[in-house]
């Protein structure tokens, strides 16, 4: 019986020692909600998934790095929003930013040229970037809201002409 209790001992001490040597920095907790709010989104007219067309224009409008050309509006329409909130905005996030900018890359043949999104006052949004959600809102009344943003070309040094090709993927937050 004492072999037992001794080695029983021993187990709890092993145990306890290795609790002990593991000493925490901190502890991380999860916060969040999901909403039951829905709503129909369109996009410049058509579905929730559509294409931005730029207008072709000459490579002379992107003189040189930092010069932006050709905005175009991006209207999101919601409507039929059931379990409305009174808040709203579109999160844009993609695999194909660059960091440093935060715009989006051209995978087109098009170079030196990004995709650049802008809020509804034509403030850079900085793409997978969280302080998205202190940026702009749009209210919801009568069970819709219209967002608007805009998009526009972006030149990082000179640019040399071909297509410009870019996607982005958006939530809708509500709030």
């Amino acid at each position: 019986m004492r072999t037992s209790l001794f080695r029983a001992s021993l187990v709890a001490a092993s145990l306890l020692s290795i609790f002990s040597a593991s000493a925490y920095d901190g502890v991380l907790t999860f916060k969040g909600e999901i909403t039951n709010t829905t709503c129909k989104i369109s996009v410049n007219g058509n579905g929730s998934t559509t294409e931005i067309t730029f207008p072709p224009i000459s490579v002379t409008a992107l003189p040189a790095a930092g010069s932006v050309a050709n905005v175009q509006p991006i209207v999101m329409q919601l409507s039929e929003c059931q379990n409305a909130t009174e808040n709203t905005r579109a999160l844009f996030e993609s695999l194909s930013s660059d960091p440093i900018t935060g715009n989006l890359v051209n995978i087109g043949t098009a170079r030196n040229v990004q995709v650049q999104l802008l809020d509804q006052d034509r403030q850079k949004i900085t793409v997978n970037d969280p302080s998205q959600n202190q940026g702009p809102s749009f209210k919801i009344k009568d069970n819709a809201a219209t967002l608007k943003y805009f998009a526009q070309y972006f030149a990082v040094d000179k640019v040399v002409g071909g297509n410009v090709y870019s996607q982005v993927n958006y939530s809708i937050s509500y709030f």
